[in-house]
């Protein structure tokens, strides 16, 4: 298959010790932040793109979502395959055939991995981001929406993504970690607690999902979202693609919340 391997985020360890086996599947390119110490990096053939880490205050950066837009956003600019895979620096896995295989039976798809693949009772439109397979067209466009979202509010607060936060207080503690009104001074899961219209759901693995559901030509509606989810993406199981080294050292897939391994589960 004629694939790219974008490898995303602050330079790490974990991904530049596994550039061998991503060469192996294809053409690699670093995209990363301005002052990350590219000495780094053994291999110095490898294109390297940066982004400013500049942020005008109106750019939305909630959990460094308009960091990785940037920098992925960046990478792709650079793919001249027609499939690419986009990884974090701070993880690694030991084999890409499980995403390989998933993308010829579903070439039109937005492949990733389970971890952090929200059930839809626990949260909507929550695909992974950590690993992501698609065409590179598709991907490109999806991000660049991504970049828009961040950079102007008014697209972003009127995506279709949020839901109420009448909706949201009523979510288990499982689903969203801790009860909001223990943390009346944090920023509330994605924007500001204190927004006048109430709304809440802007992870980064929300924006990316409904801006891939939006380019590939579909309404985001919550009232359709397991339907919505189950027709445009795939879940590969990370114990598939061992060995697998997560930010933390850690060679086997930790889950922290509830997760789901197969579409069909959602």
């Amino acid at each position: 298959m004629n694939v790219s391997i974008v490898i995303q985020g602050g330079l790490h360890q974990h991904s530049l010790n596994n550039l061998e086996v991503y060469k192996k599947m294809g053409p690699v390119v670093i995209s990363c932040m301005e002052g990350d110490n590219l000495d780094y990096i053994p291999d110095k053939k490898i294109p390297v793109v940066t982004s400013s880490r500049e942020i005008l205050p109106y750019v939305y950066n909630q959990q460094n979502v308009y960091y990785q837009v940037l920098t992925t956003f960046a990478g792709l600019e650079k793919v001249e395959t027609e499939f690419v895979l986009k990884v974090r620096s701070d993880h690694s896995i030991g084999s890409i055939q499980p995403f390989l295989d998933a993308a010829k039976i579903y070439p039109d798809r937005y492949i990733c991995s389970n971890l952090h693949f929200r059930p839809d009772n626990v949260f909507k439109f929550h695909a992974s981001d950590k690993f992501i397979m698609a065409k590179t067209a598709d991907l490109l466009a999806c991000f660049r929406l991504c970049k828009e979202r961040c950079e102007n509010q008014a697209i972003l607060l009127n995506s279709g993504i949020y839901e109420s936060l009448e909706t949201a207080l009523k979510y288990p503690k499982g689903g969203w970690g801790s009860p909001v009104i223990e943390y009346p001074a944090e920023p509330l899961i994605g924007v500001a607690y204190n927004l006048p219209w109430g709304y809440v759901g802007v992870y980064p693995e929300v924006l990316i999902a409904t801006s891939w559901l939006t380019v590939k030509g579909n309404i985001v509606d919550r009232s359709f979202s397991k339907q919505l989810m189950s027709q445009n993406f795939y879940i590969v199981d990370m114990n598939q693609c061992a060995p697998y080294l997560d930010k933390n050292g850690v060679r086997i897939t930790q889950h922290n919340w509830e997760e789901i391994h197969h579409i069909d589960h959602l």
